[in-house]
């Protein structure tokens, strides 16, 4: 098949139509003839690498050092399926689809072949293959956005950036929640804008909204000028937290999570983080240690009892998934709150459900028949994994008492964690670079785990995601 190609950094210059070998859908993959895509802010980040402050670490290790990891760029597609693998049974060829393929690329070929559960849906029977696929990477990042606030009749939105792919779509989607929308854009898109369902629009080379005395309940920040010490003054207080920077939401995109990941990893950090309470987290914390390390004893049971279950009757139990994922999930909300994230001063639930109201989440897509073979192969498959997994939560060095006990451990995970605590002391601020950063360690950490441990079909990828991934289009 024929690609867009680019086999090293820079320029568009660098892009070339080659062939390459057509993909071949496997087990529960969708392979699609690609009728339109878009080449988008991540695309151009991919080409670039030209990335914000703090993710140029995380980046070049998920894109590539010296060349790049992912030679065909294309982050979403529209086409008509040609062909399915094993197990699929929610599409069939001819169907009309549109996929976000995320960090995985890959549009800008003839095929491209996407998991059956990702990020793909019927294409609207109204729209072209080229307005379908308009549609996908902005309107999947303005409502991954929007889903993480309360949008109402009545609700004030600013969309800064509005006559862009995330603009646009954010726009018509807080318009059609009943919010009233102030878009900000140059005076030549005032038509568009107000098209869209902007009730008031501000021309930027005219007026700067930060120095308006206006509140909105949410400001969604487009363009990537507008931090948050720039426009807290503009900032209501009906909302918690009132701010998201959707230019960061499109940066991300290059290092999203891979849309066949069965985990669901992601936390939200805390507007204003107190400077000093870091530093008793662990006292305050020990109750949930205690409950923990009593939890850990089922958990690893029935991980046993499951992979029985599995080489006997072919099928996960899910009451036993059930289980293993609230233990997981408790887990991950008291590391996002004190020793893995410092990202939050929200006390963390003592419940295995999922809680709307916590900014830590975990989830993970129930497999109720994982391979049998495989349930004996999961440990020695997961060796690279588990080695890079040692490296990051070994300890690195400890502090001794005179008796020669250890009384301090710290890992590498430890030592950016305390950074990130020093820093908030001495200078009252988290760099979200760093957060991000944390935030991908701790998605490898768990998402290994959850492939030993759940015994699942998809391999982890060697792939390093900073920051929260995009919603899919389910």
């Amino acid at each position: 098949m024929r690609a867009a190609v680019y086999r090293r950094f820079g320029a568009p210059e660098v892009v070339r139509v080659d062939e390459v070998r057509t993909p071949v859908p496997r087990r529960n993959e969708v392979l699609i003839r690609v009728r339109a895509s878009t080449v988008s802010t991540a695309d151009f980040r991919a080409r670039t690498r030209v990335v914000p402050k703090g993710l140029a670490v995380a980046v070049a290790a998920s894109l590539g050092v010296f060349r790049p990891r992912r030679r065909i760029l294309g982050m979403d597609v529209a086409g008509v399926v040609e062909a399915v693998g094993s197990g699929v049974r929610s599409y069939a060829p001819s169907d009309e689809v549109i996929a976000m393929h995320g960090a995985r690329f890959g549009g800008h070929a003839q095929y491209v072949c996407v998991r059956a559960h990702a990020a793909i849906a019927s294409k609207p029977r109204n729209m072209t293959f080229a307005e379908a696929v308009a549609a996908v990477f902005g309107g999947v990042t303005a409502q991954s956005f929007l889903d993480r606030t309360a949008i109402y009749a009545g609700t004030t939105v600013l969309v800064n950036g509005a006559p862009g792919a995330v603009g646009t779509a954010a726009i018509q989607l807080a318009e059609q929640l009943g919010a009233n929308v102030t878009a900000v854009s140059s005076s030549g898109n005032d038509d568009l804008v107000r098209a869209l369902g902007a009730d008031r629009v501000i021309d930027y080379e005219a007026t700067d909204f930060t120095r308006q005395n206006h509140a909105y309940d949410v400001i969604m920040d487009c363009v990537g000028n507008a931090p948050f010490d720039r426009v807290s003054r503009s900032l209501s207080t009906n909302q918690s937290p009132p701010l998201f920077p959707i230019e960061r939401s499109q940066e991300m995109t290059t290092t999203a999570l891979p849309a066949s990941d069965p985990l669901r990893l992601t936390g939200v950090m805390d507007t204003h983080l107190s400077r000093w309470l870091w530093l008793v987290k662990m006292l305050l914390a020990i109750p949930h240690f205690v409950v923990l390390a009593v939890l850990w004893v089922p958990y690893i049971l029935t991980t046993l009892f499951a992979g029985i279950a599995i080489l006997v009757t072919g099928r996960y139990p899910r009451p036993l998934f059930d289980l293993n994922v609230g233990i997981l999930r408790w887990n991950w909300r008291v590391g996002f709150y004190v020793y893995a994230a410092l990202g939050t001063d929200k006390y963390p639930p003592f419940s295995f459900a999922d809680r709307p109201d916590y900014p830590a989440k975990f989830d993970v897509v129930y497999e109720a028949h994982p391979s049998r073979v495989s349930v004996l192969l999961r440990w020695f498959a997961a060796v690279p994994h588990l080695v890079i997994v040692a490296f990051i939560m070994a300890d690195l060095f400890a502090f001794n008492q005179p008796s020669g006990v250890a009384s301090a451990a710290f890992s590498l995970l430890n030592v950016f964690v305390v950074a990130a605590g020093v820093l908030l002391l001495m200078a009252g601020r988290y760099p979200q670079g760093l957060f991000d950063f944390l935030l991908g360690i701790n998605r490898w950490v768990y998402r290994v785990l959850v492939y030993v441990s759940f015994m699942r079909s998809e391999y982890p990828a060697f792939r390093f995601e900073a920051g929260n991934p995009d919603d899919s289009l389910h």
